[in-house]
């Protein structure tokens, strides 16, 4: 099993969030959070592949969009936000 993440980054102060009251993203508490689920997926037994940062996507930090992949082909959903899509 492979998990794949992206470094966390400064600007998740911009994060989309539809479904919840906006409060302030602590980057530091977030970035310890994050390093805490990479280790709970090693934990796991996952193989945990980090991405550099994307500065410009600040949701790409969680790579948790579905794809399936086959031995000959992946196919990947489009993705439902349209700022999600560069991803």
């Amino acid at each position: 099993m492979i998990a794949i993440v992206r470094e966390s980054q400064r600007s998740a102060l911009r994060l989309r969030v539809d479904y919840l009251r906006r409060e302030e993203i602590n980057c530091e508490r977030a970035s310890i959070q994050h390093r805490d689920y990479q280790r709970c997926l090693q934990g796991l037994g996952a193989e945990v592949v980090s991405l550099p940062a994307l500065c410009d996507l600040p949701d790409s930090t969680f790579v948790e969009d579905p794809v399936i992949v086959l031995d000959e082909v992946a196919i990947l959903p489009v993705m439902g936000l349209e700022t999600r899509r560069p991803e």
